[in-house]
C-alpha cells in the first residue's frame, strides 16, 4: 500500500514541477535583473551549441560563424534552460529519495532475516541440548551431571566471537566423539 502512494506522490510532484517551471520562466522573462544576467549565459550556451553542431557536421570554424543572439531570444533561451533545470532537478531528487527509501527497506528486511536466523540457531541449540540430555539419560548416566555438562557447553558456545556457531559445532562434534 505504501509503495503505490509513494509512486503516485512522486508522479504528482513531477507533474507540478512543469507549471512551476513555466511560471518561473514567465517571471524571468519580465524581470530586469534576470534579463541582465541572462544575456551572457544565453550567449555562452548559444556559442557552445553552435560549436558542437559544427563539430558534428565536420565543418571548419570559418564555415559556420557564431552569430550573437538578440536580447529577447537570449531571455527566452535562458528562461527555457532554467525551466528545464528545475524539472530535471526535481526528477533527480525524486530518484535519490526512491533509492534511499528502497535501500532502507532492504536493510530492514536483512535485519529481520538475521534476527530470525539467530532465533532459529538458539532454538536449534536448545533442542540439541535437550536431545543430548535425553540420550545420556537413556544410557543411564547421572542426569544432574549431564545437565551441568550441557550448561557448561551452552555457556562455552555462546562466548567468543562466533557464539552460537561454536556451540553448534561443539554439540555436533562432541556428541559424535562421546558415542
Amino acid at each position: 500500500m505504501v509503495l503505490p502512494l509513494i509512486k503516485l506522490g512522486s508522479l504528482f510532484i513531477k507533474t507540478l514541477s512543469k507549471p512551476v517551471a513555466n511560471s518561473i520562466k514567465q517571471y524571468a522573462k519580465t524581470s530586469p535583473v534576470f534579463r541582465k544576467g541572462c544575456l551572457r549565459s544565453a550567449q555562452t550556451y548559444h556559442n557552445f551549441e553552435l560549436s558542437l553542431k559544427r563539430r558534428m557536421l565536420g565543418l571548419k570554424e570559418e564555415e559556420l560563424m557564431a552569430i550573437p543572439i538578440s536580447g529577447e531570444k537570449a531571455v527566452v533561451l535562458c528562461a527555457d534552460m532554467l525551466g528545464e533545470a528545475i524539472v530535471f532537478t526535481i526528477a533527480v531528487l525524486i530518484v535519490v529519495f526512491e533509492t534511499a527509501r528502497s535501500k532502507a527497506s532492504e536493510t530492514a528486511k536483512k535485519e529481520e532475516l538475521n534476527s530470525q536466523l539467530v532465533d532459529m540457531k538458539s532454538r536449534l541449540i536448545e533442542l540439541e541440548t535437550k536431545f543430548k540430555l535425553l540420550e545420556q539419560q537413556r544410557e543411564g548416566t547421572d542426569p544432574q551431571q549431564q545437565q551441568q555438562e550441557a550448561l557448561n557447553t551452552i555457556q562455552k558456545g555462546t562466548e567468543g566471537k562466533d557464539g552460537p556457531k561454536t556451540l553448534w559445532k561443539s554439540l555436533r562434534f562432541g556428541s559424535k566423539s562421546q558415542s
